[in-house]
């Protein structure tokens, strides 16, 4: 860092000889926007333009891109886009508390994460016309980042494209798709209540399936949507959620009811019901059904701290993004499941923990209290569960730690679990 610091600070000071400019005060301000992950050449142009307060002194404007033709540690990003999510982030740097701001931003080609370093004053659905922003990778995925030399401009939104609705079957969605138009059966369905710049919004959430697969979405506004009944959806947007693709939708899109009853890929299938070695080579997938035996409880199983805000589970009272909060109790698994083929970990939440362990988070939250301990919850459902057989609903993901299945059902298995695994390969043989 203090080496690449030292060269870029070079090159600053030779552009801006003669300028009477202290070389403590630009190696400050270098430092500040490496840390914070610009790039050097970036940084660099930044502090020049500050200084000489001419742009064009050092390359001309750079041409408006489209989101779907961004790419990683990108400099001078330009952007006409939409806001589609915002929320706040408080982080501890070098002590101090620092806010910034992250959601999704949308043009006609498609959608992406952002992060403001800012408050830019930006609000849902603000059409903006964004200049010298920058570009990060964060997970193999392209983030827009808007820092101190970021220009934001408030525009009419008919200046935006409308773009091209498309449709997609439900195997066929992705992360980062605009204008989607896609076909379905509602399978499940909850509201829920999401903190959006500290006000409380209510959404619904839910899995919506047609012949080819399953997805879970959020509506952003009530469509008065029903478990059963078949929808047509015209104007949402796909997103990255646990590495996988979510779909959303607000008041902007149509949601026409169907005449035809979409019958949509059942639990039941084949395709849908696997070993774990092939739910590890088929990297993931969702609403999916295994079956396997708890061979451990993990560490972070039990009564755990939520931050009221981002619901990150709380370490010494701290959020990792919001700093020292008062935490809200839930109740959780976190377990490893083996079937003999391969071995899974697997996340249950409040829900499911209660139904395994037969106790309501109140109970819980007494029983730590008597024993002073809450580890106490965590020691009990390693009595319960450890080599318990379990049947898991839900959806998976792959990354370099391997497999996390995060649970929508569980239930215990009375039958033997190698005459289920007998039962897969027999199906799968034949």
């Amino acid at each position: 860092m203090d080496e690449k610091l030292e060269i870029v600070l070079k090159e600053v000071v030779e552009k801006l000889e003669g300028r009477g400019i202290d070389q403590d005060i630009l190696r400050n301000e270098l430092s500040e926007l490496l840390k914070y992950g610009v790039p050097p050449d970036q940084a660099k142009q930044r502090i020049i333009q500050k200084y000489t307060g001419n742009a064009a002194a050092i390359e001309t404007e750079a041409p408006q891109k489209l989101i779907r033709d961004l790419e990683g540690n990108e400099g001078r990003v330009n952007l006409l886009c939409r806001v589609i999510s915002i929320n706040e982030r408080r982080t501890t740097v070098d002590g101090d508390e620092r806010v910034s701001y992250y959601g999704l931003l949308e043009d006609e080609s498609g959608v992406v994460g952002f992060t403001a370093w800012q408050d830019f004053d930006i609000k849902v659905d603000d059409a903006l016309q964004i200049k010298n922003a920058y570009t990060k990778l964060w997970q193999n995925k392209v983030r827009v980042n808007l820092g101190n030399y970021a220009s934001i401009q408030k525009v009419d939104s008919s200046v935006l494209p409308k773009g091209e609705i498309k449709q997609f079957k439900i195997k066929n969605l992705k992360a980062g798709l605009r204008n989607v138009e896609v076909s379905g059966k509602i399978i499940t369905l909850e509201p829920k209540e999401v903190r959006v710049r500290d006000e409380i919004k209510e959404i619904w959430t839910g899995t919506i399936g047609d012949e080819t697969g399953r997805i879970d979405f959020s509506a952003w506004h009530d469509f008065q949507l029903k478990i059963g009944e078949s929808i047509k959806i015209s104007g949402g947007w796909t997103r990255s959620w646990r590495n996988m693709a979510q779909l959303s939708f607000d008041e902007r899109a149509d949601v026409e009811r169907v005449s035809q009853d979409i019958i949509p890929v059942e639990t039941k299938d084949e395709n849908l019901k696997l070993s774990l070695e092939d739910l590890n080579e088929r990297g993931g997938g969702s609403d999916i059904e295994v079956k396997g035996t708890i061979i451990d409880i993990k560490e972070g199983s039990g009564l755990v701290f939520r931050c009221p805000q981002c619901k990150r589970v709380l370490k010494n009272n701290l959020c990792g993004i919001h700093g020292q909060v008062e935490g809200v109790p839930d109740l959780r698994i976190k377990a490893i499941v083996d079937d003999g083929t391969f071995a899974i970990t697997a996340i249950l939440g409040k829900e499911l923990t209660q139904k395994l362990i037969g106790r309501t988070l109140e109970e819980c939250q007494n029983l730590a209290q008597q024993a002073m301990d809450y580890k106490a919850i965590e020691k009990e459902i390693g009595d319960k569960l450890l080599m318990e057989n379990m049947e898991l609903r839900g959806n998976a993901i792959k990354d370099d730690w391997g497999v996390t299945f995060i649970a929508k059902d569980a239930k215990s298995m009375e039958i033997s679990l190698a005459e289920e695994l007998e039962k897969i390969e027999r199906e799968e043989a034949s």
